[in-house]
């Protein structure tokens, strides 16, 4: 067998090699007498006493050529190559290769025709690329395809086998046969004796159970075969009895038989059944040798029309089959909805119901039998659609779940912070207690964090908790009056903010030493600390709304430029506006992407089922990122724009 490389159709061979079941009654041998006995062979006929052998050898041999094993009916069409490659390793494993072998046949054909969708489906996607030649394209089988050829391979090697095995069965068949005629010959020399009959039905019986020979040398052999039953039956004169005897045993074989076919025709409702039973029927029909004259006409009217009411019954049970696919179809129809259902928010499922219930749904579909053959692809199709639907806005789930827990994982570690530089600073920590209190409260209304991290999280969090209430404990009480007095101070520096404020028009240099100053005044009592501050923060604010021009400033950005003149009056105001500047392209870097995500759901779900409801927050969604990135562009700008009047 040629070696298969990357490109060559999987599993191909001679499909002549497929072996064909034959189901037509047409076909079935005519019951037919011989002549009337000549005054040579007085009352004994050698052509009446073996007249199956010698009637129906050929057909037999024929038809057993196109029967050596009945080859069960399965719908490949709808098979994936999964589940292919799984049906041909099952064969394989049942050794079962001859019965199986027009559907596995079948099944390569169809699994090439889904290799050539593939592969055509990889070179448009890959003549998509700009710059992309179909003459460099290379297709790469993927590992199930070659799983696939690996187990034509040996369903073939195996075939092979086999057949060969049936020639060198059929070789010692005709071995055996041969015996027989030597010993056929033998007795019809001794055709006298008393014991001739029985032997000569146990040779008979003998012949009738060896099996097939080679087609070669079948004709020379039935003729030996016929013409030693003719030598012995002309030494006996007795046969005529003995034939009217086995034909009306014949004759009470066959009625059984049509009295089977009428049972048959009228209680099966199975088609496989009826069709299984009736093909045995048929084989024993065949077997069973002549009738008598006078009954054949009759046995043969009665047969035909016991044939006509199976046809007339595969007929009904075909509709039957028809009008349980058509249901089916409205079945698998009924559970596409469902699945569309689980993709509708107001279903009030959470996710992890939904995903139970999806399986649940896929179950009962694999259970809802065939559909018209006509609407198979179509509600499939539609039935992976809606899946996909459900797998994408599940990933979208969780994507979006997974992105949260992130943040309350970043939420948790700076609330860590907060708490570890409060101890880092030192001074009077009886100032922050309230702030830690906050920090401790705030803790616990923050959402899931990944779970191998919860637990380190929060003993990190209490260690520092404890840490800081046991410095609180053991602080200096003592700095109370310097707290005091670094409050009257701050408040003098407040009131003197706040005259430069009231001025007409104040200079932003006067502003500077009192800011200085600020700086330079230690802690104050820390209930009194957030009041204080916000006085310094709110006088500080008027005198930067009076000296910096916001005319040209939209006024949802007004806060942002008194952040960028507060940074260009600090120290390192390049390194500090540059660093404003990568948060800004970060934060602008995410949100693009996140639209694109959004875009390209929107695309996906365009062409399904209900896709008004699916789009609709998602569009939303969408303009809600593009405002913000369009706000973060007019930030940048701003920012670009003090850059560059520092650098100049």
């Amino acid at each position: 067998m040629a070696e298969m490389n990357e490109n060559t159709p999987l599993g191909a061979e001679d499909q002549n090699e497929s072996i064909k079941a034959s189901e037509s009654a047409q076909n079935e041998p005519q019951d037919t007498e011989k002549e009337e006995l000549s005054n040579e062979h007085t009352e004994e006929s050698a052509e009446d006493f073996d007249h199956d052998d010698d009637q129906n050898s050929d057909d037999e041999q024929h038809e057993d050529d196109h029967h050596e094993e009945d080859e069960e009916e399965i719908d490949v069409s709808e098979l994936s190559k999964q589940e292919m490659v799984a049906f041909l390793d099952s064969v394989l494993k049942a050794d079962k290769i001859l019965k199986h072998a027009k559907v596995v046949n079948q099944a390569r054909n169809r699994f090439n025709e889904i290799i050539e969708e593939e592969k055509k489906a990889a070179l448009d996607s890959f003549l998509a690329i700009e710059g992309n030649a179909e003459v460099d394209f290379q297709y790469q089988l993927q590992f199930i395809d070659r799983q696939w050829r690996d187990l034509m391979r040996t369903f073939s090697m195996k075939k092979k086998a086999l057949k060969e095995a049936i020639v060198v069965e059929r070789e010692q068949n005709l071995a055996k046969k041969l015996q027989l005629l030597e010993e056929l010959k033998e007795l019809a020399e001794n055709a006298v004796a008393n014991d001739a009959f029985d032997k000569l039905k146990a040779l008979q019986e003998q012949w009738r159970n060896i099996g097939q020979v080679p087609a070669a040398e079948l004709n020379n052999l039935n003729r030996n075969y016929r013409h030693l039953n003719d030598r012995f039956f002309d030494q006996r004169s007795l046969i005529k009895e003995f034939l009217d005897y086995d034909r009306k045993k014949n004759l009470e074989t066959k009625q059984e038989i049509i009295g089977n076919l009428e049972q048959l025709a009228q209680n099966e409702e199975n088609l496989r059944e009826l069709m299984r039973h009736f093909r045995s029927l048929q084989e024993a029909w065949r077997d069973t040798g002549p009738v008598p004259r006078e009954n054949l006409d009759e046995v043969m009217e009665a047969y035909r029309a016991t044939v006509d009411k199976i046809s007339e019954k595969r007929r009904q049970l075909i509709e039957v089959v028809d009008v349980q696919r058509r249901e089916n179809l409205e079945k698998k129809k009924a559970v596409i909805e469902k699945v569309l259902f689980l993709t509708d928010d107001e279903n009030n499922l959470t996710w992890s119901k939904r995903n139970k219930a999806l399986g649940d749904l896929i179950e009962e579909w694999k259970k809802i039998g065939a559909v018209p053959k006509a609407d198979n692809q179509q509600i499939r199709k539609e039935f992976t659609d809606a899946v996909k639907v459900f797998n994408k806005l599940k990933n979208t789930f969780f994507k979006e779940q997974k992105r949260e827990k992130m943040a309350n994982l970043q939420l948790r570690l700076d609330a860590i912070a907060k708490v570890e530089k409060l101890l880092e600073e030192g001074g009077d920590l009886k100032e922050h207690r309230n702030e830690v209190i906050k920090l401790q409260k705030y803790w616990k209304t923050l959402g899931q964090v990944p779970r191998k991290q919860s637990d380190e999280l929060w003993n990190k969090f209490r260690q520092v908790c404890n840490v800081f209430f046991d410095r609180l404990k053991e602080g200096d009480r003592a700095k109370s009056d310097e707290q005091e007095a670094n409050l009257a101070e701050k408040a003098k520096i407040c009131e003197q903010i706040e005259e430069l404020a009231a001025q007409e028009d104040p200079n932003t240099d006067d502003l500077k030493p009192l800011e200085a100053a600020w700086n330079k005044v230690g802690f104050v009592p820390f209930s009194k600390k957030k009041d204080i501050d916000k006085r310094y923060r709110d006088a500080v604010k008027k005198v930067l709304a009076q000296t910096v021009k916001m005319e040209d400033v939209a006024p949802h950005l007004t806060d942002f430029k008194l952040k960028i003149e507060e940074l260009i009056r600090g120290e390192n105001a390049t390194k500090n506006l540059d660093q404003e500047m990568q948060q800004l392209r970060k934060r602008i870097q995410k949100q693009g992407a996140e639209l694109v995500t959004l875009e390209t759901n929107i695309q996906f779900f365009a062409n399904s089922k209900g896709a008004d409801k699916l789009i609709a927050p998602i569009k939303k969604q969408i303009d809600g990122i593009k405002a913000e990135i369009s706000e973060l562009r007019e930030k940048e700008k701003m920012l670009r724009q003090s850059l560059d009047m520092l650098r100049n």
